[in-house]
């Protein structure tokens, strides 16, 4: 038995190969929404009329999954306040 078996795991393409960044056309289509889930914003955020927006990155691995997935910035805009960067 492995103490640590994500060890074992082979690692993804992104982690094996250099990056190459892919463009639309030929063998590779344009990214198509397939879930969306509204979020649950609580009351108090809406009295303080704050809105605001999330930059994610992350690698498309040749087989259309994902990895390397992380928040890259926070944005949060205020109805009287500058914006915050998180």
């Amino acid at each position: 038995m492995q103490d640590n078996p994500a060890a074992a795991a082979p690692p993804t393409a992104s982690q094996s190969q250099p990056l190459e960044i892919a463009k639309i056309g030929k063998d590779v289509s344009a990214p198509v929404l397939i879930h969306s889930t509204n979020p649950n914003i609580p009351k108090s955020v809406h009295k303080a009329k704050l809105n605001g927006f999330v930059i994610v990155n992350f690698y498309v691995e040749p087989d259309g999954t994902t990895s390397n997935v992380h928040i890259y910035r926070t944005i949060i805009k205020g109805a009287n306040s500058p914006d915050q960067v998180l």
